[in-house]
């Protein structure tokens, strides 16, 4: 574990070959999440450097990428065509704003890994899921925490945009 939340690199190892999934729905709802996940990575990458912010973006934007990476592993384990399209960032008017439009996009996406879970025919699938969860409810959190705080994000300062731990750790 490294520092405060222990939430490490968010690495999440994906075998090179699982079973295909025989649910066509199951499919598209995986399909519309790696989505929301490279809709969340432009939109927190974007509200990042909008507001000259580093914390949560510098924990989140590097799991985003993982969480991203993943699905598409997954995708190519079970021999298929990955094709999630992301949207534009939505435009924020502010860090608050930022912050809720964040949690809200965690909740989303929390909500859906759990019918994943819940729906998925392979254990290995289930557990891949069930730690990109996690790791999303981690930022759910974090943004909560953010958003309590009144909004105020904890700068870059001296030690640079993604620290000395690389964005890996608090």
């Amino acid at each position: 574990m490294m520092g405060g939340y222990g939430m490490g690199s968010g690495l999440i190892a994906v075998p090179d070959r699982l079973p295909s999934p025989n649910n066509a729905e199951w499919i598209q709802n995986l399909s519309e999440v790696l989505s929301l996940e490279k809709r969340s990575y432009i939109q927190y990458t974007t509200d990042e450097d909008k507001y000259n912010v580093g914390m949560p973006y510098t924990m989140v934007v590097p799991q985003e990428a993982n969480h991203i990476s993943s699905i598409e592993k997954l995708f190519s384990a079970y021999g298929l065509e990955s094709d999630g399209k992301p949207e534009n960032a939505t435009e924020t008017m502010n860090l608050n704003e930022a912050y809720q439009l964040g949690i809200q996009m965690e909740q989303d996406l929390i909500s859906r890994y759990s019918w994943l879970v819940q729906n998925t025919a392979d254990k290995d699938s289930a557990q891949i899921l069930n730690d990109i969860s996690i790791q999303s409810n981690w930022h759910l959190q974090m943004f909560q925490m953010a958003l309590n705080m009144g909004g105020y994000g904890i700068g870059y300062g001296m030690m640079g945009r993604y620290g000395m731990m690389h964005g890996y750790g608090y």
